[in-house]
């Protein structure tokens, strides 16, 4: 535990558990406080919804310990450039293949859910971050502690209760994916 966190010991509630919300949870259980991380679906999305991230984010996936899976998944970029509708150039931005001051390329593309794959691998073992998959929140109650995330219900292959129950803490953490369209 670190000397931040109230000695209570209720996890953090991460909700969503996309990119962002996977960091938050394995920044949270790095630093000693256990966290309950809930996502709706039952399956990672197989389609990316990002596909580029910069030096400063590659330099936090360094200290989460999935830089070098990554770099072994992405490839740099050389830029941006942004088109109109009859492909003239509107706007461009280059960037340096060469890593640069976080020690990685400037632009790294890449498909999410290889990304994804690294950090669920990292969060599977993990001895402070509870995952629960398949698990919709539909309310956050409480403006003082402790809050209370009523989930809709877990997934069937979920080998957790099948009744839903409801997370408990302190503090929690939105980080709801981008709609798939599914």
């Amino acid at each position: 535990m670190n000397n931040h966190y109230p000695a209570t010991r209720q996890p953090v509630i991460v909700v969503g558990a996309g990119p962002v919300g996977c960091t938050a949870a394995l920044l949270l259980a790095d630093s000693g406080i256990p966290v309950t991380l809930l996502e709706r679906h039952a399956q990672p999305h197989p389609l990316p919804r990002a596909v580029h991230l910069d030096d400063e984010v590659a330099r936090i996936l360094g200290r989460l310990g999935v830089s070098e899976g990554f770099l072994a998944r992405s490839r740099p970029g050389s830029g941006l450039r942004l088109l109109d509708a009859r492909h003239r150039v509107m706007a461009e931005f280059s960037r340096d293949y060469k890593a640069g001051m976080h020690g990685f390329p400037q632009a790294n593309m890449f498909h999410q859910p290889d990304l994804e794959e690294l950090l669920f691998a990292r969060v599977g073992k993990h001895p402070l971050i509870d995952f629960r998959r398949g698990v919709e929140v539909c309310g956050i109650e409480g403006t003082a502690s402790p809050l209370t995330a009523a989930p809709s219900g877990y997934a069937p292959s979920s080998a957790r209760s099948r009744r839903p129950s409801p997370a408990r803490s302190c503090w929690a953490v939105t980080a709801p994916t981008a709609p798939s369209g599914s």
